[in-house]
């Protein structure tokens, strides 16, 4: 999908609120002839599907599959240079002689924080959470206590003991105990 260059912010912002995973490949330097000036991005989703464009045939086609390997990689960035040549290190089978350096960089789904107990104390743990990249939810039987809490802050009504609408937990959840007695903690 062609994407004008100044509309990849707007969508990088949509992307990054709903949580969803994706690299954005920005080209920063350019020598010679290259198919985009500097300044051109695209953004790529693990399936290796786009958004915009820095300037398409086997040389996207190489950013592409590189900003795929990252979603695996321990790395969440690459700077890469890509030679317009038919052969030698990083040359893209492209004749033009120029070059381009692409800073690549993965957005991923920030962790969440699941916090039981939304009383003084847990309000006081969401309140610093908020200014990190973690996705907040918070558990409490209280609906008045759960009331002073907005988005993004997400809100879950229990029962006494805890045990009814227990969230999902997942390797990418953190999960912090301030309920109000022992008896709930445990």
């Amino acid at each position: 999908m062609r994407v004008r260059d100044m509309d990849i912010h707007r969508l990088i912002a949509e992307k990054r609120e709903a949580g969803e995973t994706f690299a954005v490949a920005l080209i920063v330097r350019t020598a010679g002839s290259s198919p985009r000036d500097a300044g051109a991005r695209m953004l790529v989703h693990p399936d290796g599907s786009i958004l915009g464009t820095i300037g398409g045939g086997k040389f996207e086609k190489l950013v592409i599959d590189d900003c795929v390997a990252l979603f695996s990689d321990k790395s969440p960035h690459l700077l890469k240079t890509y030679r317009f040549s038919s052969s030698g290190p990083d040359a893209t089978g492209m004749c033009c002689g120029g070059e381009a350096d692409v800073f690549m960089e993965v957005f991923v789904r920030p962790d969440r924080l699941l916090v039981f107990g939304g009383g003084h104390v847990g309000k006081e743990l969401v309140r610093i959470a908020e200014s990190l990249d973690f996705r907040i939810t918070v558990v409490d039987d209280r609906k008045d206590i759960l009331q002073q809490y907005h988005e993004p802050v997400e809100t879950i009504l229990t029962d006494e003991q805890y045990e009814k609408n227990f969230p999902s937990l997942g390797r990418d959840t953190y999960v912090d105990i301030l309920t109000r007695s022992h008896a709930c903690d445990r």
